[in-house]
């Protein structure tokens, strides 16, 4: 493997170190755009083989949430917190996902006014947690537990 493609695995798929904010912004940007482009793919394939399509779109959302979690986990490393705060709130969020299914049964449960309601703040709580966090609050300068400044390292 070229020191390239693996200086650029390490750089998406490492909780170890620390992200400025600009590479966490355009990596959000570019993981919405990637992740509607195989959304759309699968809807253009379910027709054809709704199995199949289903499966395809896990496969290509698995690297996808998995640097997504790394890159969450070095964006908070930036200033001092620990990677766990973002990894819980990405596994509650999931876990939530998988209990509304239908085809747990457990879909009037789900429609009650009261766990939308829950349902509706978890969401919230997870944009801020998960975005607005992250994106907003200024990296230590100099470094830190987690690793030298990224900012200084890039100028």
């Amino acid at each position: 493997m070229s020191t390239f493609t693996s200086s650029w695995l390490a750089q998406w798929f490492t909780p170890r170190g620390r992200v400025r904010r600009r590479v966490f912004c355009f990596f959000v940007l570019g993981y919405i755009i990637v992740s509607m482009l195989i959304q759309m793919l699968g809807g253009l394939l379910i027709r054809l083989n709704p199995l199949g399509a289903m499966l395809l779109v896990i496969i290509l959302q698995l690297p996808l949430i998995g640097a997504w979690i790394c890159v969450q986990m070095r964006r908070y490393h930036d200033f001092g917190i620990s990677g766990w705060l973002p990894g819980s709130f990405i596994l509650l969020q999931f876990l939530w996902g998988l209990l509304a299914a239908p085809a747990f049964g457990m879909t009037a449960f789900f429609m009650h006014p009261k766990v939308q309601l829950a349902a509706t703040i978890f969401s919230a709580l997870n944009l801020i947690v998960l975005f607005f966090v992250p994106a907003l609050t200024p990296g230590f300068k100099g470094s830190n537990r987690y690793g030298a400044d990224p900012k200084v390292a890039v100028e």
